[in-house]
């Protein structure tokens, strides 16, 4: 048998299973998954010996919570609330330098 015949024996079927594969994929009915249900989302950040801090979000009502945990003791204490979802609306808050503008001007130099 020559390299020829071993490469067309080779490569013929998998020549029809691609072709064989992409139509019998192509026939296949999209997925459709629910709506994603997220609620909460929460993000602990320890400290040596400083109170734990968690951060809640509800996801649906764009609000966050900020509670500290203290180690020793266990108490926790809620320290912030708020509904970000003006927050979130802004297209720029910067307290310090460089502000956004800076930042692009010095990009299109």
């Amino acid at each position: 048998m020559t390299g020829t015949s071993r490469v067309l024996l080779i490569a013929i079927p998998c020549l029809v299973a691609l072709s064989w594969g992409s139509q019998w994929l192509g026939a296949q009915q999209p997925v459709t998954l629910p709506p994603a249900q997220v609620g909460l989302v929460t993000h602990v950040i320890e400290q040596e010996g400083r109170p734990h801090t968690v951060v809640v979000a509800d996801v649906n009502r764009a609000v966050v919570a900020v509670y500290h945990i203290d180690p020793l003791s266990g108490k926790l204490a809620l320290k912030s609330v708020r509904n970000v979802s003006w927050d979130l609306q802004m297209l720029q808050f910067n307290s310090e330098s460089p502000l956004p503008e800076e930042v692009r001007s010095g990009l299109e130099r």
